[in-house]
């Protein structure tokens, strides 16, 4: 492995270790920041808020998990798979999110969105054209 793509591979590895710190954080560190739950989503009160960082803390942390063992175990050994397999949630993940954040007039959501969308998917894609072709 190149020294880029080392970098780029512990980068995916350093984001999704952030996705779980970040879901694991989330239901704990949220109810003591009101002004964060006064402007989520779907929080008609704080106690809404909190309820919903609740559930959404938990599937940032699995996804989180999911995309470090695919990098650990797919991207850092040079198998086309991990890449596929990162581009391929980050597609079906990013649009549905981006339109429910829309449909919950979260503009900042859809900014996030594409930004953690960009930041995976370009290494993702860089890197899966380095890799040899796999049959799946």
């Amino acid at each position: 492995m190149s020294g880029a793509e080392r970098r780029l591979g512990q980068l995916l590895l350093l984001l999704a270790a952030g996705h779980v710190a970040l879901g694991l954080a989330m239901p704990f560190a949220l109810p003591w920041m009101p002004g964060v739950l006064a402007q989520m989503p779907y929080a008609e009160s704080a106690e809404a808020a909190r309820f919903w960082s609740r559930v959404f803390g938990p599937t940032l942390a699995a996804w989180g998990m999911l995309a470090f063992f695919v990098v650990r175990h797919g991207v850092l050994r040079r198998e086309r798979w991990g890449c596929d397999a990162l581009i391929l949630s980050v597609l079906c993940w990013a649009p549905l999110d981006a339109w429910l954040c829309g449909q919950a007039g979260f503009p900042a959501g859809i900014v996030l969105d594409a930004v953690v969308s960009a930041v995976i998917l370009g290494p993702a894609l860089w890197l899966r054209q380095r890799f040899p072709a796999a049959f799946y």
